[in-house]
């Protein structure tokens, strides 16, 4: 028990950008919310009895001239809820830097079938103000030439 018995990972260092809001409030995200990121190869667990452990990091930054909040979002398909989402504040700076936003989520396979887990992200200020979410860069742009990215991977672990 406890070892890692099969994995899947992506990484991408290509900038997307987003617009759709997820909104704050205690209401499970859901699939409507936010604008996709990232996306697993369907994954087939080996045992329904083992457990699962996926994390996701980024780099996000938002175009406001303000502190806003960005919720990140785990699903999986057949669901239009979230089954984890986290919340972190991406601060203004002058000189533009993003943030990192890390999700980790652990638990039971829902399914013996083969299943895919998305990332969605969308910021969540609440007011009229227009913004863009920049994944994997900063105001639209590219950082780090092609090094700087985000990882999404799911470990099965043996139960």
């Amino acid at each position: 028990p406890g070892d890692v018995v099969g994995s899947t990972s992506e990484k991408t260092g290509a900038v997307a950008t987003g617009t759709t809001n997820t909104d704050f409030d205690d209401s499970i995200p859901p699939i409507t919310q936010g604008d996709q990121y990232m996306s697993l190869p369907a994954y087939t667990p080996k045992s329904i009895m083992n457990r699962r452990r996926i994390v996701f990091n980024a780099s996000m930054f938002s175009t406001s001239l303000d502190d806003d909040q960005v919720t990140v979002a785990l699903h999986r398909t057949g669901t239009t809820d979230a089954i984890r989402a986290v919340t972190c504040r991406l601060e203004f700076v002058a000189s533009a830097a993003p943030d990192s936003v890390t999700l980790i989520d652990e638990g039971a396979f829902e399914s013996a079938s083969a299943i895919t887990y998305t990332i969605r992200a969308g910021l969540n200020e609440g007011d009229a103000q227009a913004r863009t979410l920049t994944f994997n860069g900063t105001a639209g742009g590219r950082i780090y030439g092609s090094v700087a990215g985000s990882i999404l991977t799911l470990e099965e672990i043996h139960g």
